[in-house]
């Protein structure tokens, strides 16, 4: 169920039986995310004694372990082919947003897994319209900004002049008054 912002556990696949049950549902949404893109990853070990489970991945984030450390040891240990962490993230990214039929997107990924890196349409929206409206804010800041800096640069060089001429006036007008005295 997407709308309940609770959508990562209706894709959860099922722990083992050795494993601490709530550890995945303790992380937040995007430790949630990378968990699934690092348990996806690992393809057809999934299932397999030798795979890790999704509370396995969230041990070892909850300990205290960089998810770049995570994806190590799950790499050393052929369980990943993906040469770094990015290229895992990067993979789930187009694999979760897919189009596809409903049902999944052909390629393991249950349909509530599908948008798990998509926001919520309302929260499109009004991210949409933020910064559309950030963007015509800049539009009219940028160019006053530009304005006011060129304007007061010339106003401030027309005053230094001014201020020069009213010098060389008041000597001129001095030395005429003492020239009829």
């Amino acid at each position: 169920d997407e709308g309940s912002g609770n959508f990562f556990m209706a894709s959860v696949p099922p722990a083992g039986d050795n494993v601490v049950d709530g550890g995945f549902e303790m992380l937040s949404a995007g430790n949630r995310k990378i968990a699934l893109a690092l348990y996806d990853a690992q393809g057809a070990a999934i299932g397999n004694d030798v795979a890790w489970t999704l509370e396995d991945i969230a041990a070892a984030k909850q300990s205290g372990t960089a998810w770049s450390k995570v994806f190590s040891r799950m790499h050393a240990e052929g369980l990943i082919g993906e040469p770094n962490l990015g290229a895992v993230i990067s993979k789930a990214v187009r694999k979760w947003n897919t189009r596809a039929p409903a049902g999944g997107d052909g390629n393991g990924a249950p349909e509530a897994r599908r948008g798990a890196f998509k926001t919520l349409p309302g929260q499109d929206r009004r991210i949409a319209e933020a910064l559309f409206a950030t963007a015509l804010g800049l539009l009219a800041a940028i160019p006053a900004v530009v304005a006011y800096n060129k304007v007061s640069k010339e106003l401030d060089r027309y005053a230094g002049r001014l201020d020069t001429f009213a010098g060389e006036f008041s000597a001129v007008l001095s030395r005429q008054l003492e020239e009829r005295t």
